[in-house]
């Protein structure tokens, strides 16, 4: 197996770069020993060397890394960094396994300009648990000499629906859905932060309600409320012999470990 790299272009940190990329590790695992797996791509990079502009193609086969693994990766990259032109991103996963027996398969896709663009996720598993997501972006900074610091954006779909994990079902066990807007913002090399929001699912809700931190010391204390939760839920953790119904109501402390 060989891993191979070709670039051609030129690069400047006073002018402009104009590159073209390819390469193919068939083992990754000979240049990061930690990792494993195929990559290949092609990509060309232009502009502004210290904000350069990248289109190309990734693809990555039998990745791994620490306790993730991930049959095929395909992305495709359309990254401009004028402040009027349309942006893609594109990337599909297949058959990513993160601990134990759980097994997902997912798109990402960001369409627009780097001052408002649309984002969209889609997840599902082998159970038939799905999440969506559909928010609204924009690099909040772009009349600075650092115009992709600061980054926000305004989630107004969520749902994520459920199966029940012991039993079979035609319809979905439980769909949660966003009773409100979700926002979230991230400042470089600071905080990434997550503002109070709810999930519904009928009279049931499941909401954050303090603000989460997550930087590189790690993740402020966090504090979740639950309100009309079908105890029902519990159902498949518990032993047959235990019969649970009703409702409850409760309020929790996620800790900095």
């Amino acid at each position: 197996m060989d891993n191979t790299l070709k670039a051609n272009g030129s690069w400047s940190q006073k002018g402009k770069a104009d590159i073209s990329v390819s390469f193919d590790i068939d083992a990754i695992e000979k240049l990061y020993p930690d990792a494993a797996g195929k990559v290949e791509g092609k990509l060309n990079i232009g502009g502004n060397p210290l904000l350069p502009d990248i289109t190309g193609t990734l693809l990555g086969d039998d990745l791994a890394f620490g306790d993730i693994a991930i049959e095929s990766v395909n992305s495709q990259i359309q990254w401009i960094t004028d402040k009027r032109a349309q942006n893609t991103i594109d990337v599909k996963i297949k058959n990513m396994k993160a601990g134990e027996g759980i097994v997902l398969n997912g798109d990402f896709a960001l369409a627009g300009t780097l001052k408002n663009h649309a984002i969209r996720m889609n997840a599902n598993d082998a159970l038939k648990n799905t999440i969506q997501l559909n928010c609204d972006g924009a690099f909040t900074a772009f009349e600075s000499d650092k115009p992709l610091q600061a980054w926000q954006a305004t989630c107004n779909n969520l749902k994520a629906t459920l199966s029940h994990p012991t039993e079979q079902q035609a319809a979905p066990w439980i769909t949660l859905k966003l009773d409100n807007q979700a926002q979230l913002a991230y400042e470089a090399n600071k905080d990434f932060t997550l503002l109070p929001f709810c999930l519904r699912s009928g009279e049931s809700k499941l909401c954050l309600t303090s603000t989460l931190i997550a930087n590189a010391q790690g993740i402020n204390d966090t504090y979740i409320s639950a309100t009309a939760l079908p105890a029902q839920w519990l159902r498949p953790w518990l032993p047959d012999y235990v019969t649970i119904s009703g409702t409850s109501n409760a309020h929790e402390t996620a800790h900095r470990a």
